[in-house]
């Protein structure tokens, strides 16, 4: 089975999400306490770790590294206070992904106001949520050195969304 490790893992819908693609998530780390418990009990047989990803000192080997650093400072909807705290968990995030040997699959996602330095293999892929179905322009960026298998949706508004038969 392939593994995988989810870094910034909030209450693990990404770990869900890998579960659902064939992984086994091995290890997750999320600073929060509140998210870090709900995380425990959505996957109890996941390694989680309450804690900085940044004071993890050693990292196990997986098939692929997910980092989701906190987006709430960079999206244009709030203030920009503690941009200087988002920036340093996506420099990490970046400096991370870097040290990672070679052939290690990874994937950097957060919202679209990036403005990184490229990274040997790495490839920018920007979404908007609304492509795929979703009635809200949610716009998110994917960092990564894999092929990202995404297809496109019509869009839909919220109206038809909640006018849709359950």
């Amino acid at each position: 089975m392939k593994t995988a490790i989810d870094l910034f893992a909030g209450a693990g819908f990404v770990s869900l999400g890998l579960e659902r693609l064939g992984y086994e998530v091995i290890m997750a780390v999320e600073k929060d306490a509140d998210a870090w418990e709900s995380y425990r009990m959505n996957h109890p047989r996941t390694h989680a770790i309450l804690g900085r990803c940044q004071d993890i000192p050693r990292y196990p080997g997986a098939d692929l590294y997910w980092l989701s650093p906190p987006c709430g400072n960079y999206s244009p909807a709030r203030a920009s206070k503690k941009l200087k705290v988002a920036d340093a968990n996506l420099k990490w995030s970046i400096d991370f992904v870097k040290s990672l040997p070679e052939g290690c699959k990874y994937v950097i996602e957060n919202s679209d106001i990036w403005d990184v330095q490229e990274v040997k293999g790495m490839r920018k892929f920007v979404l908007d949520a609304a492509d795929y179905g979703i009635p809200q322009h949610r716009v998110r960026t994917f960092l990564t050195n894999v092929e990202l298998p995404f297809r496109t949706w019509n869009h839909v508004s919220a109206g038809e969304a909640l006018s849709a038969e359950l």
